[in-house]
């Protein structure tokens, strides 16, 4: 049987993802948790979920795709400069990811 979580399992398991646990108390197994993510959206998702990857609907890739337009927004201000020869592209989708699954970018936020 697996062990039970406590409430410091959630706090860490939040932290792994940038995040923090806001239930307010210690939820039943199988109940969906209050989470906030590092944008700080609020959320509710199973623990087992987050444990298996799920996290911030609103930040993940599968409801919110990346679009140069998307990622020239969230880089505006920093010195971050996109080296995947995605700038070129038309439509304004990004490029599918090298092998590494990564688009390479110079520069720091």
């Amino acid at each position: 049987m697996a062990k039970k979580l406590q409430m410091s399992d959630y706090h860490r398991i939040a932290e792994e993802r940038l995040g923090q646990c806001i239930h307010p108390a210690l939820p039943r197994r199988k109940e969906k948790v209050l989470w906030r993510c590092a944008n700080g959206h609020n959320f509710a998702v199973r623990a087992d979920n987050v444990k298996a990857g799920s996290w911030c609907p609103t930040c993940t890739s599968r409801s919110r795709p990346w679009t140069l337009d998307l990622l020239a927004k969230v880089l505006q201000g920093t010195d971050i400069r996109c080296l995947s020869g995605a700038e070129d592209l038309s439509p304004k989708r990004l490029p599918p990811l090298p092998a590494q699954g990564r688009i390479m970018v110079e520069g720091s936020l």
